[in-house]
């Protein structure tokens, strides 16, 4: 009979520790539902839905937290799109289940060609903040709805995490003297991120002190990066990333400043280019466009 317990015992032990393993992100750090389902149940993944509370209430995948992407920025002097301070940062992660050993994977609703830079975003913010095992889920929320995958609306057991802030990767963000030096000495290259209207300076955007784009940008809309299938939209491959890139006039032999107007479409920019081009010398200039207009002597060009 005791035999039979230590059987039994360790049995139950393999099935209670079986769920946490290491997980293989790819290179690109997006992965599929597929590669989602598979891994969902390990202890070390925190799934996190960037949409808006509302829509995370009526219905995300399960087990997923609701992180909407305004969570991870905070408003000072007037500018809304900071990336959030250390301090709000660690509370966050730590309420949400998020420890350093944690493997996150974003997603957005992915109903329109931008919808991805939500799960951007908040990939920069982790990233930023020294976390590495990091992943986009390619197709969002409504490429897992149209795989007819389970949905729940059932608010999960928050855990709460450990994490610490051990490293900050300061090259991952562009502070505005980095984006002077750049528009002085040409040896960066400036990407703007968002529509030809804005680009131009045809919009009304209230937030703007200036309209236009800031002077030697080349325009690239993050819509570009997406593919339609179906109901869904979806980042492109490495081939037609790097086919829009040659064709707006982009190099890799500077680095890149990617740039909107508060940080989100920029976020984009610079995932594609660091994960699916596989380019490090990028950063993102979250202040952005906001920033950067109402700044004095600094030239706003259409």
């Amino acid at each position: 009979m005791k035999k039979r317990y230590s059987i039994l015992f360790a049995i139950l032990s393999v099935a209670i520790w079986l769920p946490i393993y290491a997980i293989n992100i790819p290179s690109t750090h997006l992965v599929s539902p597929t590669w989602l389902a598979k891994n969902m149940y390990n202890k070390l993944l925190v799934i996190v839905d960037t949409r808006r509370a509302d829509e995370y209430n009526a219905g995300h995948i399960p087990d997923a937290v609701s992180i909407p992407v305004n969570s991870m920025m905070e408003n000072r002097n007037g500018i809304p799109s900071y990336v959030a301070s250390p301090d709000k940062i660690i509370k966050l992660f730590r309420q949400k289940g998020i420890s350093n050993n944690s493997y996150i994977v974003f997603y957005s609703g992915n109903g329109r060609a931008t919808s991805f830079v939500a799960s951007t975003r908040e990939f920069w913010t982790a990233w930023y903040y020294g976390l590495s095992n990091l992943a986009v889920l390619r197709g969002g929320f409504n490429r897992w709805k149209a795989e007819k995958r389970a949905i729940s609306k059932v608010p999960i057991m928050l855990k709460h995490g450990n994490f610490t802030i051990k490293e900050m990767r300061l090259n991952t963000i562009a502070t505005l003297p980095y984006v002077d030096y750049a528009v002085t000495t040409k040896k960066v290259q400036l990407l703007d991120s968002r529509e030809p209207a804005h680009f131009f300076g045809r919009d009304n955007d209230p937030r703007l002190a200036k309209h236009g784009h800031i002077l030697g940008a080349k325009e690239l809309f993050i819509g570009n990066f997406s593919k339609k299938v179906g109901s869904y939209y979806e980042i492109g491959n490495e081939s037609y990333i790097k086919t829009i890139f040659k064709k707006a006039g982009f190099n890799f032999d500077k680095p890149i400043i990617t740039y909107c107007n508060t940080g989100y479409y920029g976020s984009g920019s610079w995932f594609v280019i660091r994960f699916v081009l596989n380019y490090g010398q990028t950063a993102l200039y979250d202040g952005s466009m906001v920033e950067y207009s109402k700044m004095p002597n600094r030239s706003v060009i259409k």
